[in-house]
């Protein structure tokens, strides 16, 4: 069978790998879910959540940025692996979900001031191990950064 070709150019394209399904009459666990002593440096605030799915903010400030102004590539990191581990809390599992992978792509720059929306979404839950991925973007949906990582879930 040989392949298909896809034609975009008929189609509305979104640069976001996924859309978020959040809902604002949706049960909101922005409230329950746990924020880390880096996200509140980082001054992030959790927008929209349900179990599954968690859309943040932050503000890119002169603290976080790299020598030529621009957001900082670890900062990029963190702010993922902040969102990732809080979409994994919101699945309500009674123990720590831990990291053990984290891959980043970085695909444009941030700059001071911008305002950066980060959607993080569960693709898979297992008994042992989550697979989430995130997205940073401006609020133009420029995307900035990718991330995906699998938790473990402790025993």
């Amino acid at each position: 069978m040989a392949s298909q070709k896809i034609d975009l150019s008929n189609t509305d394209y979104n640069p976001c790998i996924f859309n978020l399904n959040l809902q604002d009459d949706s049960a909101d666990l922005c409230e329950d879910l746990p924020i880390s002593p880096l996200s509140k440096w980082l001054h992030a605030t959790i927008i929209r959540a349900i179990p599954g799915e968690v859309e943040m903010q932050f503000i890119v400030t002169p603290q976080i940025l790299n020598p030529a102004g621009s957001l900082h590539g670890g900062i990029q990191c963190a702010i993922l692996d902040e969102v990732i581990g809080i979409t994994g809390a919101s699945l309500g599992y009674k123990d720590f979900l831990y990291a053990i992978d984290l891959k980043v792509d970085y695909l444009r720059k941030a700059r001071l001031g911008q305002t950066l929306h980060v959607k993080g979404k569960i693709i898979r839950s297992g008994r042992t191990i989550v697979n989430c991925r995130a997205e940073i973007f401006t609020k133009d949906y420029k995307l900035i950064a990718t991330g995906k990582s699998n938790l473990m879930v402790s025993k």
